[in-house]
């Protein structure tokens, strides 16, 4: 098996909204697991995509430490640190963790707050993705919730901050599903967006029996495949079969960017 960097992966084992979407796929959801998932794939490096930190009214809840969830992981991994656009941010404890290389950047989980990608609230975290070199990723596309409004979190939005921002580098999550052919505009014309193929089908990938591959596979061929990555967002499906689906998607000539070699070089991962 080839050498895979998975760069969307949820480690938050007491979060609901991972639980009962692991129900859903079939797995497991503890770091136990993970690491035997990691190893058994061939998962050299792991994103680890922190979930919000807050409801959607503001209202604290238990967040996981990103730091402590690596204890028995097998593999190298790196942190995407989640923004909650709804409580004051103290900057400061981002930039501190971004001097000292704890996190390689953030994600932003559009459609699940209120807020386009180029509300003033995100630009603090734009301004440190280029001072430090840092990866913002969005959530994009559909919302794995009845409060969310997916008219934040349409991929061409992302355009408006990836002009703005030229020295950051974004990532647009889950290919915009099912905005994919948008996506794959801001990705072709903005030379600083990724997009990652996670969450496309997800559960326990059954329905993939009855799932029509062209609009994807169109959306890859029009961005090219210099600048997508592959990510699993397990738990929400089981890695081993989500890596064969995505197989189907993407020609044999173009998996080893994908799976392993955009992202080796996006991350700055050393063999």
């Amino acid at each position: 098996m080839n050498k895979i960097i998975d760069v969307h992966i949820h480690a938050d084992f007491s979060n609901n909204l991972m639980i009962k979407g692991s129900k859903e796929s079939g797995i497991s959801y503890s770091d136990a697991e993970l690491a035997k998932t990691l190893k058994s794939n061939n998962i050299k490096h792991a994103i680890l995509v922190q979930i919000y930190g807050a409801s959607y009214d503001g209202t604290p809840v238990p967040t996981f430490n990103p730091i402590k969830e690596l204890k028995n992981t097998p593999v190298n991994c790196s942190i995407l640190v989640a923004v909650n656009p709804l409580i004051k941010q103290d900057i400061s404890a981002y930039e501190n963790l971004a001097k000292s290389r704890k996190i390689q950047g953030f994600k932003i989980y559009l459609g699940y707050y209120h807020f386009y990608p180029y509300d003033n609230v995100y630009k603090p975290f734009y301004e440190l993705a280029e001072k430090y070199n840092l990866i913002v990723m969005f959530h994009t596309g559909d919302n794995y919730s009845s409060k969310a409004k997916v008219k934040y979190a349409h991929p061409l939005n992302v355009d408006e901050v990836a002009v703005d921002y030229p020295k950051a580098r974004f990532i647009i999550a889950h290919l915009g599903e099912p905005w994919v052919y948008d996506a794959a505009e801001v990705v072709y014309k903005n030379s600083n967006v990724y997009a990652d193929v996670s969450g496309l089908v997800t559960g326990d990938l059954k329905k993939i029996t009855n799932f029509n591959p062209r609009k994807f596979k169109e959306a890859l061929e029009y961005s090219g495949y210099d600048r997508i990555l592959y990510g699993s967002d397990w738990p929400l499906a089981p890695m081993d079969k989500y890596i064969k689906f995505i197989k189907t998607l993407i020609p044999k000539k173009e998996q080893d960017k994908v799976f392993y070699e955009n992202a080796k070089k996006l991350f700055g991962i050393k063999d």
